[in-house]
């Protein structure tokens, strides 16, 4: 039987495991550590920068999970929008901030352990997922991986920040403009 290639990748195990580390922090953190906290940064101004990732981070996520179910669907190779920014925006905005937003929230030292944690994770699992998507799209995924950097954007032309033309539309710009305003 053909193994099915899952929409989220690794990422349904990528964000087990780190469910599993920020659980595990957690439990250190309040009967080994007694509840220890950051004491050296006022805790409205971290749990301000957490909240601030979080919903960046969240944001990214939704935008990231939103152009990939249609490009599933069709089993096409998705490398436009943010996905011409970097092969993993998802897994990118949990590693970069989703994860190290929670760990500012919550003021505890111990969260600094996950936020290690993740990137590692994520580069454990990533050759299973791409092993996957060589498989299935070929040269197209050899040239896409060549071409587009694995997670971090490495040039001021992959810059989500300044919104650049792609092959079929601005990527951030375009995709704001079909959300509905509610007003």
């Amino acid at each position: 039987m053909k193994h099915e290639r899952s929409m989220h990748g690794v990422g349904g195990l990528f964000h087990g495991l780190t469910a599993l580390s920020v659980l595990v922090a957690l439990l250190v953190n309040y009967f080994i550590l007694g509840d220890m906290v950051v004491p050296w940064v006022p805790k409205d101004f971290l749990r301000g920068m957490g909240l601030a990732m979080l919903i960046i981070g969240c944001f990214i996520l939704k935008l990231a999970m939103g152009q990939i179910k249609p490009a599933f669907k069709k089993k096409v190779l998705l490398t436009d929008g943010l996905y011409s920014l970097c092969r993993n925006p998802a897994e990118g905005s949990w590693i970069f901030l989703v994860l190290p937003g929670i760990a500012l929230l919550s003021c505890r030292v111990v969260m600094v352990a996950p936020v290690i944690l993740q990137p590692l994770i994520f580069l454990y699992l990533l050759p299973r997922e791409e092993a996957e998507l060589e498989n299935e799209f070929g040269d197209a995924y050899r040239k896409y991986r060549e071409k587009v950097p694995k997670l971090i954007p490495s040039s001021p032309q992959y810059c989500p920040l300044l919104i650049r033309k792609t092959d079929t539309h601005f990527c951030l710009l375009s995709y704001l403009k079909t959300i509905k305003s509610p007003i």
